[in-house]
């Protein structure tokens, strides 16, 4: 199996995971007094980022308007956040989101 398709099924197996983790979850709320999340809809783009030696993959939640940054850690064999945002607060903040 070639790199590439190493990554793919990383991607593949974190994204079901995530996707396993929702549906077990369904209804729960992290915490009591925060409002429930929508079903999310997801896009995936893999991209190079500046400084780190790894691709990074974003997942956006066009439903939920969020969107995450991901890079794979080979070290521990896992998907690592590089960061989150919160697409409504970054819009209403007029893209000075940092």
């Amino acid at each position: 199996m070639t790199k590439s398709q190493r990554v793919l099924v990383a991607v593949n197996m974190a994204l079901l995971a995530a996707l396993a983790l929702a549906s077990m979850t369904r209804g729960q709320s992290a915490a009591g007094n925060q409002p429930q999340r929508g079903r999310g809809q997801y896009v995936a783009v893999p991209a190079k980022a500046q400084g780190l030696s790894t691709g990074v993959l974003y997942i956006a939640d066009t439903a939920n308007e969020e969107l995450v940054a991901l890079r794979w850690d080979k070290g521990t064999g896992s998907f690592e956040v590089v960061g989150f945002r919160d697409l409504v607060n970054d819009v209403a903040a007029g893209g000075k989101g940092r």
